[in-house]
């Protein structure tokens, strides 16, 4: 049976119109320009003009003496409270992508919730393999935490939000700030994380080059951990963390033919288990990204709406 068969009907012709991915070790530059080619969330007109960004280079961890580009993301007009706070993380398959891709995104979050967002630009493997883009996370969280009085931002309302690889380091940021103790953390949501290296069977499962798939996203960690592959740090795959007690709650959202669904489905057993409070939303016959691929389809706008509620729902938990 052909992939396309098992999709959701609204998804299959997407599979169709796309080209098939490229390899990052074998078409780098390549693989970077098709990220960025792709047409992006916009948000409307009126969420545009409704939300302030600012562009800012902040302190870098030590060994990032050019400091982090970071885009914060604000109300135009607000009331004198102040606001939750989200650091943003974007996807790109730890190679590839850049903050402007998730620009919709960040500004329709602002506008429909209610909320500062630092959109954080992290150095790129394989340039920069791991730590690198962690750290620059992590610095990034930091600055929200010590500017936040100034930001007019709660520091008991900041979480952290990806997508992807970047919801992957949404994780980690998560350990490393229970870890180091410096940020309360009051809330994580990750969309299809990346959270470790696709060594499992169920993984290996899906290899339909017009879908991320084992092949490519194995390329891709490969490049971000280098010696590190065989066995990586938890901060580099959060799935290898054997103590997830003390974590902030959890909202996981993955697809059924996601190259990483399996590995998500176990770290939300985890994480209940460890007595954090998790939601799981496994969406069927779904594929990696497919509510970006194909905006329209239903299964895409429930993804949408129920990502939406998460967010409101951690940003606001008494429901102001």
């Amino acid at each position: 049976m052909d992939f396309a068969d098992l999709v959701d009907p609204e998804l299959r012709e997407s599979l169709f119109r796309v080209p098939p991915g490229l390899d990052p070790a074998e078409d780098l530059e390549g693989t970077r320009r098709r990220m960025l080619e792709r047409a992006p969330f916009a948000g409307s007109a009126d969420q545009q003009a409704r939300v302030q960004r600012t562009d800012l280079t902040i302190p870098g961890p030590p060994d990032n003496a050019d400091g982090v580009r970071v885009r914060v993301y604000e109300p135009r007009e607000r009331a004198a409270e102040a606001l939750p706070g989200l650091l943003w993380v974007h996807g790109g398959g730890f190679c590839g992508g850049a903050v402007d891709q998730d620009d919709g995104l960040c500004t329709s979050i602002v506008d429909e919730i209610g909320a500062v967002i630092v959109s954080v630009d992290y150095r790129l493997a394989p340039e920069h393999p791991f730590p690198a883009g962690p750290e620059d996370c992590y610095a990034a969280l930091r600055w929200l935490f010590d500017t936040a009085h100034e930001r007019g931002v709660t520091r008991s309302r900041i979480g952290v939000a990806g997508y992807s690889s970047g919801a992957g380091f949404a994780a980690a940021l998560a350990l490393m700030a229970r870890d180091r103790g410096e940020c309360e953390l009051a809330f994580q949501v990750l969309l299809c994380p990346l959270l470790d290296v696709p060594h499992r069977a169920s993984s290996r499962a899906i290899v339909d080059p017009r879908v991320r798939n084992q092949p490519t996203t194995d390329s891709s960690w490969r490049l971000y951990l280098g010696d590190a592959y065989d066995a990586p740090p938890a901060y580099a795959a959060p799935a290898r963390a054997a103590d997830l007690s003390g974590l902030p709650p959890a909202y996981l959202a993955v697809s059924q033919f996601d190259v990483n669904c399996e590995e998500d489905i176990e770290y939300a057993r985890r994480l209940l288990g460890a007595g954090v409070a998790t939601e799981l939303h496994v969406f069927p016959r779904g594929f990696h990204g497919f509510e970006l691929l194909v905006p329209d389809a239903q299964i895409s706008r429930d993804a949408v709406a129920d990502r939406t509620r998460a967010l409101r729902r951690a940003l606001h938990p008494s429901g102001e």
